[in-house]
């Protein structure tokens, strides 16, 4: 007998070494391509729904329909919305994710917070509607008015058209109307004299006659009784009826007195 195994020895081993390398092939391949994907769910995605605007009951149940889990990220008020609504999500709608994937959701709350009216008197109105828009507020109803200033806020008022101070306590959403300047107006007025009167009176003189109060000064060593307009710009002292501004136009007043 040699020392060598014989041919039919060394093919039946041959035969067995390779079965049992199939055989660990086969398993790796089982472990790989089949077990393991159904374990993490490999290559298996869901599109992300858009739950904007749908109440949050209804956004957890669909969610729930499709595998996916929820968390409430944070709470804000917005006008317009129904309470308990999503106003956003993340991830966004479309975006691919795997089941039980979190999603985050922002949804409106009841009570709107308190805001402190900004001052938009002097400012152009597209500054004053960004800056509206800016502080969670809505721009109502806008009028316009005769002035030196086009294009400028004039005034600021609530929806019952009373005016806001700027620092007032509001509501986020509330609606603010806002007076506008359209410029100097085409109609001619006489200029009144304002010599004389109180600065009260003179102040409503002016605006009564569509025109608008500038700057006011007050003089002590004038001579002039105190609170008495005594001078004027433009001047019409003659109460010369020929002399005439433009609507809207500015007069600035010069008072006895200190303020």
């Amino acid at each position: 007998m040699g020392i060598f195994p014989s041919n039919k020895t060394f093919r039946d081993f041959f035969i067995h070494f390779s079965l049992i390398i199939l055989i660990f092939l086969f398993l790796g391949y089982l472990f790989f391509y089949i077990y393991l994907p159904s374990v993490t769910h490999h290559d298996e995605s869901i599109s992300v729904p858009d739950l904007k605007g749908q109440t949050l009951e209804k956004s957890i149940e669909f969610l729930e329909t499709v595998s996916l889990q929820y968390k409430v990220y944070d709470s804000t008020y917005s006008p317009g919305i129904a309470v308990a609504s999503v106003i956003n999500q993340f991830p966004k709608a479309g975006e691919k994710v795997k089941s039980n994937r979190t999603i985050y959701l922002t949804i409106s709350t009841i009570n709107p917070p308190e805001i402190k009216m900004p001052s938009l008197v002097g400012n152009s109105f597209k500054s004053a509607e960004m800056t509206l828009k800016s502080y969670g507020l809505i721009l109502g109803e806008v009028k316009y008015k005769a002035s030196s200033s086009p294009g400028a806020v004039l005034g600021q008022f609530n929806s019952e058209n009373q005016n806001i101070l700027p620092g007032t306590a509001l509501k986020k959403g509330s609606e603010i109307n806002l007076l506008v300047s359209s410029g100097l107006g085409n109609e001619d007025i006489i200029l009144p004299n304002i010599t004389g009167y109180t600065l009260e009176e003179a102040k409503k003189m002016i605006q009564n006659n569509g025109l608008e109060v500038g700057s006011v000064v007050f003089d002590e060593n004038s001579g002039q009784s105190d609170g008495q307009v005594f001078k004027q710009k433009p001047s019409n002292n003659q109460n010369d009826s020929t002399i005439k501004v433009k609507s809207g136009e500015i007069i600035d007043l010069w008072v006895a007195g200190t303020k």
